[in-house]
């Protein structure tokens, strides 16, 4: 089971990332995690 977009966003909010932080560690651009937690993607490649 994948995790929703709030998900990602409330837990990116409970250990004080930035989107660009998250983006980093994950190695996407950070448009893609603005993408995946606005439900505009999936997250799939």
């Amino acid at each position: 089971m994948l995790a929703s977009p709030n998900q990602i966003k409330a837990g990116r909010a409970l250990i004080s990332w930035s989107a660009d932080d998250l983006a980093k560690r994950v190695g996407v651009q950070k448009t893609m995690i603005s993408a995946i937690e606005t439900g505009r993607s999936n997250g799939s490649i």
